[in-house]
């Protein structure tokens, strides 16, 4: 089972973010979409979650995403986005019960209330279900909102069939014990057979967690592949538009991206 995007078209006004774009992720795998600002992968990880116009295919474990019902997409894949505002003083714990929404139907497990205590303790939060969201640092919100998200698709597989996670840049608040944390959680996720579509900057978690990686820039792909295929010295330096090298640290076999290496080079 897969996600496959093929030929995918954005645009904003006369702006265009995504120019033919094709994408592919398997089950059991965790795929990373990178590049630097504004190369569209926010974009892309939107207009597979339905969130965004475009011209193109999507779909979805054999499903496609413009004729399937939102509730049956709902079952099979949660999507944590960028950022996410709470007009509501809702605590921790009611807006973690959110995720069991969509997965009321979908799930194995008797006692749903008791998967919400699961996925704050597994995201760090235990304890807090009484505080309001408001209250939480950009971190814990972050994490907060994790829980919601993996309480949706709890389990990877039901039925015989993979579920999804899409997270777009689900470490961007967090320090590096929680940055772990968190990339750890997914690659679990992957490998208990679920799949896992991120978005991310770092690009040496990037490369120590993915199987997959997909680099953009320009709205266009510039390479797909494994990270040691894709992250090299030629292919950032040209797509982020500075000097950049990688390495090889032992025992890791993955790159290594060296930042005190970078020059800015400007356009």
């Amino acid at each position: 089972m897969q996600v496959i995007a093929k030929d995918i078209s954005v645009q904003f006004g006369g702006f265009q973010a995504l120019n033919k774009v094709s994408f592919q992720a398997k089950a059991g795998t965790f795929s990373t979409i990178v590049g630097p600002n504004g190369s569209g992968k926010t974009t892309l990880l939107r207009a597979m979650t339905g969130d965004l116009a475009y011209e193109g295919d999507i779909s979805m474990n054999g499903l496609p995403a413009r004729s399937t019902k939102t509730l049956e997409l709902a079952q099979i894949r949660a999507v944590l986005p960028q950022s996410s505002t709470i007009a509501f003083p809702f605590t921790v714990l009611e807006l973690v019960r959110l995720g069991l929404t969509a997965g009321l139907s979908s799930t194995q497990t008797d006692n749903l209330e008791a998967l919400v205590h699961l996925a704050l303790n597994k995201v760090g939060l235990s304890g807090y279900e009484g505080h309001l969201v408001q209250e939480l640092s950009g971190g814990q919100r972050q994490r907060a909102q994790l829980a919601r998200v993996l309480v949706q698709v709890w389990e990877p597989i039901l039925n015989g069939q993979p579920r999804w996670l899409f997270l777009d840049e689900p470490v961007s608040a967090l320090d590096i014990g929680h940055q772990l944390l968190i990339m750890q959680i997914a690659r679990e996720f992957a490998e208990a057979g679920g799949g896992v579509v991120a978005v991310m900057h770092d690009l040496n978690l990037t490369a120590m967690f993915s199987d997959q990686v997909t680099l953009l820039a320009q709205g266009e792909c510039v390479a797909s592949g494994a990270p040691k295929e894709v992250l090299t010295d030629l292919n950032l330096s040209t797509s982020y538009g500075c000097a950049l090298r990688t390495n090889t640290p032992p025992p890791f076999e993955g790159p290594w991206i060296l930042p005190q290496a970078a020059q800015w080079r400007g356009h």
